[in-house]
């Protein structure tokens, strides 16, 4: 029998140690990078009308924080239940997918992993179920369906159906992939060594400036669920408050040595380079707010003014940021700090 989960997200009755979720899903919602906003914006916009989503990303981009996300702001009154396609049994009733959850949301989740004969009995019940829904006064199940594949390819290939894919791509949402949105690895990386030292019960640990160089040089195929495992071998390893770079050097997975490689180039910065980039993170982390970076950085407001004019006469100030700090978007005008 298929479980349903009620969802709420930003409880504020929740706290991190309440809810070991929390903050990383704050951190994931809360994103800086513009395209990940913009997807977050496409989300919530969808979230009150009951148009089918297709989620598209790489594994462990987020997907299920997306699903989570549609339904919580929703305020639809039925359950939401999220259904693993790629362990459905071959002799699975397809039934079983819309029982009892009127007005709800039903994940199809990893979609693309339904052997033919399965998408063919998914695709008769949607047409059946939506054919009874528009004439009943309950409202009908809202579906998302998440995949990491190319579902275009897969109709062109033969492997998944021209007509079922028709009937799931009405509001496509591709989720940007960890390493297009390096601005978000600091708050990522400290929701995930939050939610690891409950489990190893003991203090947070903080991680040096050459270490978080070595994660943003990083190519994490995983995307955060790779993050996580590589935070926690490091956590392992290190067994101080403080995660240096040789314990993510040893924490590092074998099978991605091109990523490693541009990761130890980083770790090769000058200490010049390093706080450079530390700067100009912390304005592009805090919205490009000079105090607050400042502050985050354990700085004066003028010694961070300073240090703007010094790469702006070097040539090194990032295209980006003007020298009071200000971030320029493409097409979204300047934010102020």
């Amino acid at each position: 029998m298929i479980q349903a989960t009620a969802i709420q997200l930003n409880d504020p009755g929740s706290s991190p140690t309440s809810n070991p979720r929390a903050g990383l899903e704050h951190a994931v919602l809360e994103s800086v990078n513009p395209t990940m906003a913009r997807a977050l914006a496409m989300a919530r916009g969808v979230a009150h009308a009951p148009t089918t989503v297709l989620l598209q990303g790489d594994t462990g981009a987020g997907k299920e924080i997306f699903a989570r996300l549609i339904h919580a702001e929703s305020g639809r009154p039925g359950d939401y239940v999220a259904v693993n396609c790629a362990v459905l049994a071959p002799t699975f009733d397809a039934t079983e997918l819309f029982h009892g959850n009127d007005g709800g949301t039903l994940v199809l989740d990893e979609v693309s992993e339904l052997p033919l004969e399965h998408q063919a009995r998914l695709l008769r019940l949607i047409h059946d179920r939506q054919d009874r829904q528009s004439h009943a006064a309950a409202p009908p199940v809202r579906l998302i369906a998440t995949t990491h594949r190319d579902l275009a390819a897969m109709v062109e290939a033969g492997t998944f159906r021209r007509d079922l894919y028709y009937r799931l791509n009405v509001f496509p949402i591709t989720i940007p992939s960890l390493s297009a949105r390096p601005e978000d690895l600091p708050a990522l990386t400290h929701a995930l060594l939050s939610r690891l030292s409950r489990s190893f019960r003991r203090a947070t640990p903080t991680i040096s400036p050459a270490a978080m160089a070595l994660l943003e040089g990083y190519d994490v195929p995983g995307n955060v669920r790779e993050l996580e495992n590589l935070l926690e071998r490091a956590m392992i390893l290190s067994g101080d408050d403080v995660i240096e770079a040789e314990a993510l050097v040893v924490a590092l997975p074998e099978p991605n040595p091109m990523g490693l490689e541009r990761a130890l180039q980083r770790v090769e910065l000058t200490l010049a380079e390093l706080e450079r980039e530390a700067i100009v993170t912390s304005l592009r982390r805090h919205r490009n707010n000079r105090t607050h970076a400042a502050e985050a950085l354990d700085i004066s407001v003028r010694t961070l003014r300073n240090k703007l004019r010094e790469y702006r006469e070097a040539g090194t100030l990032p295209a980006d940021v003007d020298l009071d700090g200000h971030l320029t978007l493409v097409g979204s005008g300047t934010t102020e700090g």
